[in-house]
Formats: structure tokens, C-alpha cells, sequence
């Protein structure tokens, strides 16, 4: 295989099925050691895993950034593939060895304390996301099955590791250690599996606009999951500070029902993305610029009419003196708007990201905004709603992002055919 033979053909529908069949059974391994691990370490052991993967949770999303970046950049490359292929590696790489280091200073200066935990459940997230990168880069040379193969043969380890938990009663550091190993194992394996020249082909030289350029590229296209997964966090903090933690859990199941679905369409993006990069390169990205700002109207059209939906169904019968509407409701009509305008949401970002470099400032300064609006709304509405108030937060928040993101584009493209679309 030659360094131009990036594989950018559409999947077959076996090929998808397989896929998608490989990530679920990893996500179903991963939510099963839920149960056995709350059941044989007690609350207290429990709380500490729970606040040490929490704490470190964000690590993965650096590294989805690591693996967006790949899916956009090598389809376009041709004798830079080798140079790109290795500074993705080590970016993606990045997180773990950290984690490793900080790992083995807390073992060597806390033995046996708790500090250990942290860089523990960090190396263990870290290499989860460094196996977004190893998986990728199989799909774009083509192997397909060694990207469903990687995720089922972790899941089958998580699965392993939850029998022996319930049979050794391993310590929360021992199932993250093995966990993490049993991950890098996978992944090393993958990196091997790689053509050889994509690791030592033609262009090996050191050239700092390409370092820049990935550098740029990874931290933007990262940057915008992050923000999100801060915006859900933010809804969780203002309900604690506001005295309502008892209702986190109501807000964290219907979250997970949502982000089950999202999973899916998330995984379909990053299948087509190599497909989607290459379309819109050179002349193709007005046009992605086009139908990206026709949904971002589509977009805050929606989620105005739905977070006002939520607002006054809350407090329309507060004024009346008439009963409210059943919390359920409230919550099952907003998560699955939410969920329908952020699938939308994340397609327009897709296309916007994967048309120049220009683009990712807009949709990053999108997601701040996104940010800013849930922080705000939730502050507001949150102490006298409760979830329902937090449901209305995120909503509205898809409304700002999409109303930054689409000024973003007027203002940054008002010389080319995208300014008749969003200025309309």
C-alpha cells in the first residue's frame, strides 16, 4: 500500500453494521461494571472511583480531537500521510503518558493513599481515547474489521475484568490499571498493524507548519465536544449549588437514554467525515458552507420554540394558580428535542470543520457561546425549576451556538456565495 492509498470509498452496509455492532458492545461492557463495582466496593469505595474517572473524564475529549483531526487530515494528504500520521500518534499518546508519569510520582511519594486514583483513572480514559485514534486510522487504510475487532475485544475484557471483581474483589486502582493495560495492549497492536509506510514514508522531515497545523486542527475540532460536555456539566454544578442535588439522578438517566441514541449518530459522523473531508476540499466547502448555515437556522428556529415550550409550561400555571404539567413530560419532550437539534447540530459542525481552517474558529466560538447561554439560563431557571429548568438550559444553548455560529459565518465568508444564504 502507498501513501496515497488513504481509503475514502463509502462503507458497505455490512461494514456499518459491523461497526456500529463493535461500539455497542464496548458502551453496553462499559456501563455493566456499574452495578458490580457499586455492589462490592460499598458507597464509599464507589465515590472515589466515581470522583477520580469524573475528575478525568475531560482527557477524552482531547483526544477526540486527536482522532477528528486524523479522519479530516490524511484523506487529503498524499506524501505527507507518514508525517501526519506520527504527530497524530503522539498527540493522541500525550494524555496517557502524562497520566503514566503523574502514576508513578504518586506511587513513589503516597504509596498506598488515594492520590494514586487520579492519574490512574486518567491513563485509563486516555488510552479509551488513544483507541478513537488507532481505530481510525484502520478505517482510512482500510481494514474496517480491525476497528469492530478492537472494540469488541476490549468490551470482552471489561467483561473479564467484572467477573474477577466479583470473584477477587479487585481494588478500584486495579480494575483502572488493568483496564487501562488490556486498552494500550489493543492499541499497540492496531498502531503495528498499520502500513509501514505510513509510519516511515517519503516526507519524514521535521516542518513546523505541519506540526502547526495538526496542532491547530486537533485542538479546535477538540474543542468543541469539550465545551459541550462542560455545558452538561455546568447544569449538574448550578443544581448542587441551588440545593437540588437529590434531582441530578432524574437529569443523569435521561441524559444517558439521549446520549445512547447520540452515540449512534456521533459514530455515523466520524464514519462519513473521511468521505465529507474530502468532498468539501478546494471549491466544495461554499457549498458545505451553504447547507451547514441552512440548518443552523433550521436550528434556532427550533430550539427557541422548544426552550420557550418548556419555560412557559412551567410558568404559565405558576401565574394561573393551575397545576403543573408532570415533570416527566416536561422532560421526555425537551431531552428529545434536545437530542433531534443536537444530532442536527453536530452534522452543520461537521461540515463547517471539515471546509478550512477559518471554520473552526466559528464553530469553536459557537460552543463558547453554547457555554455562556447555558451557564446564564440555568442560573435563571434551574433553582426554580429544577431539571426541567436545566432540560431548557441545554436547549436554549443549542439556539445560542447555533445563532454565534451562524453569525461566525456571515461575518467571516461575507465575501463569498455563503452571505446571500445566512444573511437571509
Amino acid at each position: 500500500m502507498t501513501l496515497a492509498s488513504v481509503h475514502t470509498a463509502p462503507l458497505t452496509g455490512r461494514n456499518v453494521a459491523m461497526l456500529l455492532a463493535g461500539r455497542a458492545a464496548f458502551r453496553g461492557s462499559s456501563y455493566l461494571p456499574v452495578v458490580a463495582l457499586l455492589s462490592v466496593w460499598g458507597p464509599a469505595d464507589y465515590s472515589r472511583y466515581a470522583s477520580a474517572t469524573g475528575l478525568c473524564g475531560w482527557l477524552l475529549f482531547l483526544v477526540m480531537g486527536v482522532e477528528k483531526a486524523s479522519l479530516k487530515l490524511v484523506p487529503r494528504s498524499r506524501r505527507l500521510t507518514a508525517d501526519l500520521v506520527r504527530r497524530l500518534v503522539l498527540l493522541g499518546a500525550a494524555p496517557a503518558a502524562c497520566s503514566l508519569l503523574a502514576l508513578i510520582a504518586a506511587c513513589t511519594l503516597a504509596p498506598g493513599s488515594d492520590v494514586a486514583l487520579y492519574p490512574a483513572a486518567g491513563l485509563s480514559v486516555s488510552t479509551t481515547g488513544l483507541l478513537l485514534v488507532s481505530t481510525s486510522l484502520q478505517r482510512l487504510c482500510g481494514r474496517p474489521v480491525n476497528d469492530a475487532a478492537g472494540y469488541l475485544l476490549l468490551g470482552g475484557v471489561i467483561c473479564a475484568l467484572t467477573a474477577v471483581i466479583w470473584l477477587q474483589e479487585l481494588r478500584p486502582i486495579q480494575y483502572l490499571l488493568a483496564n487501562a493495560t488490556a486498552g494500550l495492549a489493543v492499541v499497540i497492536c492496531q498502531l503495528l498493524a498499520l502500513p509501514r509506510d505510513w509510519w516511515v514514508g517519503p516526507g519524514g522531515r521535521t516542518r513546523r507548519r505541519i506540526s502547526g497545523l495538526v496542532l491547530r486542527n486537533v485542538w479546535m475540532l477538540g474543542l468543541t465536544e469539550l465545551l459541550a460536555a462542560l455545558s452538561v456539566a455546568t447544569c449538574f454544578a448550578v443544581l448542587a449549588l441551588s440545593g437540588r442535588t437529590e434531582e441530578s439522578t432524574v437529569l443523569y438517566l435521561t441524559l444517558v437514554a439521549t446520549g445512547l441514541a447520540l452515540a449512534v449518530v456521533l459514530a455515523l459522523l466520524r464514519l462519513m467525515q473521511p468521505r465529507i473531508a474530502m468532498r468539501l476540499r478546494g471549491c466544495g466547502a461554499a457549498g458545505g458552507r451553504k447547507q451547514a448555515a441552512r440548518l443552523l437556522r433550521r436550528i434556532l428556529r427550533g430550539a427557541v420554540l422548544c426552550g420557550a415550550i418548556l419555560i412557559l409550561a412551567m410558568l404559565g400555571p405558576a401565574v394561573a394558580g393551575l397545576p403543573r404539567p408532570p415533570v416527566v413530560a416536561l422532560l421526555a419532550f425537551g431531552a428529545l428535542a434536545e437530542m433531534l437539534l443536537f444530532a442536527t447540530l453536530s452534522y452543520a459542525v461537521t461540515l463547517l470543520e471539515n471546509t478550512d481552517t477559518r471554520a473552526l474558529t466559528v464553530t469553536s466560538l459557537g460552543a463558547l457561546a453554547g457555554l455562556a447561554v447555558t451557564a446564564a439560563v440555568a442560573a435563571l431557571l434551574v433553582p426554580f425549576f429544577g431539571t426541567v429548568g436545566a432540560m431548557a438550559a441545554l436547549v436554549l444553548a443549542l439556539a445560542g451556538n447555533a445563532a454565534a455560529t451562524g453569525y461566525g459565518l456571515h461575518r467571516h465568508y461575507a465575501d463569498s456565495a455563503t452571505n446571500d444564504v445566512t444573511a437571509s
